[in-house]
């Protein structure tokens, strides 16, 4: 690593030209106590800031003193913990540095990273280098500093390091004595001298292998010449005994698919929303029974490509629908994201460019969507689970702008770093098995400079609205359509399970893509009906953000028009009209109850939407809160 360089020592600079930095750092430590992380968060800032250009640069040398690996409860995914403690050259080795706030301790630092996304496991004692940055997450601000273990390399130590660490302080004086201070080089003087016997025997050994390895290459000629001498009939009867292992293998695969009792169903845009409930249900290990409305929305909202938010309690099957749903159509794939509450912005969730080793590191998430651009003929869904943990709009906010495009796509990286790539891939001289050229293919074939977001791919959040979690923004809404999850009342429940149980269904649907987007009549052809859910939406004008724009309309436009035609007539339009008030306007509102004309505004929209079951049955439910009315 060229950028490891001591520019001075850690304790001198400490004294001297950090003490300033350093001293508000410890002046403003207070500020921990007292809960006040953002105003102890630039403090620490400026000092790493200093650090990094007065002392250390852009890397950092620690050593690792533990590591463990667990199994993260929420995401199920392997981790990997690393304790370690920050190191600076001294001479000819590497010596610990104490703690900034806390001088007489050595400073330590922690990081957590997935077991996958690590390229080498260091050893404990050993020393490693690594990218790192402020700590920003409040539970670990006395850390001052935050490691990417994703950029983290072994860094090769000293003889008197390895002395150090396995007989201490002790065996490194003994040695230093017995050695000289050049301890290294007298030791490989005298270990160069040992060896020289060993040397010519080894050249000896090797002269008797290149032998065997000539004799073992004539026979390889004579197995050739061989093969090449085979008869006409010889040759037919080899290319017969290899289709027959072909039907064997073929024949084996297709005994394991008929062991699964899969079916396949046509797509009847009449019966798909049935046909959806029962497939759920009888795929399940779990018995999954939905109302049929959820179902509904979710597949109208799938096919408008519109965002789709799950609310609801924890343990209604919000992530569990967007399993069984991608498990219902025939090739479709579901991708579950856990959200953490640390993320800050969209790096958390798309990964990063490492300019060193000229790659991309994605995320799960960012993985999913090269996975959909590679398989443009079915349906992908990744689902950000409990996506309110952190501020939506931190994270995903590149997204919400880049679905308004014309053409989705957002920037990984400079496409100075995406021309390189090319010009790699096209050198006739480079190794196609080399690290540098597997990380080129991987730019060009799935993480663009410019990566288009694929059409195929549908974008869902679940989420829990208690103390714990952020609330979402009228951004966010406006662009979704929310869906809450409840639990069944038990009558309700049974009555669904007995109409499943008649008529088992196990299998998937067989529909393209092409045909679950599919218009189903002459596009806006319910302009009416659309202008009566805008013209109702607007009754809320007194309330801010409640009215539905033009993107809005949109929305409605694309869900209708996603409706089998007969089913918007007569009484059974109630039921659209019922389910786009729930999803899309009544998670509109929000007032204090203090607002008279706000209330009163509410009071009359009430009695508009009494026909509308769950949408006027929500309304009540959200009047009924004694100081604020909101839809959580």
């Amino acid at each position: 690593m060229e950028t490891i360089t001591k520019q001075k020592s850690y304790d001198n600079w400490l004294m001297t030209e950090g003490a300033e930095v350093l001293q508000q750092l410890i002046t403003n430590k207070q500020l921990l106590e007292n809960q006040q992380d953002n105003e102890y968060f630039y403090y620490a800032s400026q000092f790493v800031k200093s650090i990094r250009t007065e002392l250390y640069g852009d890397w950092m040398v620690l050593k690792v003193i533990s590591k463990k690996e667990f199994i993260d409860n929420k995401s199920e995914r392997n981790m990997l913990r690393i304790e370690a403690i920050v190191m600076e050259p001294n001479e000819n080795r590497y010596i610990e540095c104490n703690h900034p706030l806390e001088p007489d301790t050595f400073w330590n630092v922690s990081a957590v990273i997935p077991r996958n996304r690590i390229k080498e496991i260091p050893e404990d004692y050993t020393l490693i280098y690594a990218k790192y940055d402020v700590e920003k997450k409040p539970e670990h601000l006395k850390n001052v500093v935050k490691i990417d273990l994703t950029s983290c390399r072994s860094l090769r130590e000293s003889l008197l390091d390895q002395l150090s660490r396995i007989g201490g302080p002790l065996l490194v004086e003994e040695a230093t004595e017995a050695f000289g201070s050049d301890f290294e080089k007298n030791l490989t003087e005298k270990l160069l001298l040992l060896y020289k016997p060993l040397r010519k025997k080894i050249s000896e050994e090797r002269k008797k292998i290149e032998q065997n390895l000539s004799v073992l290459a004539d026979k390889q000629k004579q197995f050739e010449d061989c093969n090449e001498s085979l008869t006409e009939k010889q040759k037919e009867w080899q290319q017969i005994l290899s289709k027959i292992d072909s039907y064997i293998a073929a024949e084996e695969k297709r005994e394991v698919e008929e062991t699964r009792d899969s079916k396949e169903y046509p797509w009847i845009k009449e019966e798909v929303v049935d046909i959806l409930q029962s497939l759920i249900y009888h795929n399940s290990e779990d018995d999954l029974i939905y109302d049929e409305r959820v179902i509904e929305t979710f597949l109208r909202a799938i096919q408008t490509n519109t965002l789709i938010i799950l609310s609801g309690p924890s343990g209604t099957g919000k992530s569990s629908i967007v399993t069984e749903f991608a498990r219902a159509i025939k090739g479709a794939k579901a991708t579950l994201v856990p959200v953490q509450s640390g993320w800050t912005d969209t790096q958390d969730l798309l990964g990063y460019f490492n300019p060193i080793d000229q790659c991309y590191v994605p995320t799960p998430f960012m993985e999913a969507l090269a996975d959909a651009a590679n398989d443009p003929n079915h349906l992908h869904l990744i689902c950000l689970d409990e996506m309110n943990l952190a501020h939506i709009e931190y994270y995903f906010s590149e997204f919400l702008s880049s679905r308004e495009k014309k053409t989705p796509s957002i920037r990984l990286y400079s496409d100075r770093y995406f021309s390189i790539a090319k010009k790699r891939l096209k050198g006739e001289h480079y190794n196609s098995e080399s690290e540098s050229f597997l990380n080129a293919s991987d730019l060009i074939k799935r993480y663009q400079s410019n990566f288009k977001i694929p059409s195929n791919v549908r974008f869902i959040g679940t989420m829990n609205m208690d103390h714990t979690v952020k609330s979402i923004s009228p951004k966010v809404i406006d662009r979704s359509f929310l869906i809450e999850v409840d639990h069944l009342d038990k009558n309700k429940k049974n009555k669904i399970k007995k109409k499943l149980v008649e008529k088992e269904q196990k299998g998937c649907i067989d529909v393209s893509i092409r045909s679950l987007n599919e218009i189903f009549r002459v596009e806006h052809a319910f302009e009416k009906e659309v202008q009566e859910i805008i013209d109702l939406s607007h009754q809320l004008e007194s309330i801010a953000n409640a009215p539905l724009n033009s993107r809005g309309r949109k929305h409605i436009i694309s869900y209708f028009d996603r409706i089998p035609e007969e089913a918007l007539k007569g009484s059974v339009k109630e039921k659209y009209f019922d389910q786009i008030i729930y999803s899309k306007i009544l998670p509109r509102i929000e007032l204090s109850k203090k607002n008279e004309e706000g209330m009163k505004v509410l009071e009359d929209f009430q009695q508009k939407i009494d026909r509308y079951k769950y949408s006027s049955g929500k309304l009540q439910r959200m009047l009924a809160d004694e100081r604020f009315i909101r839809f959580w």
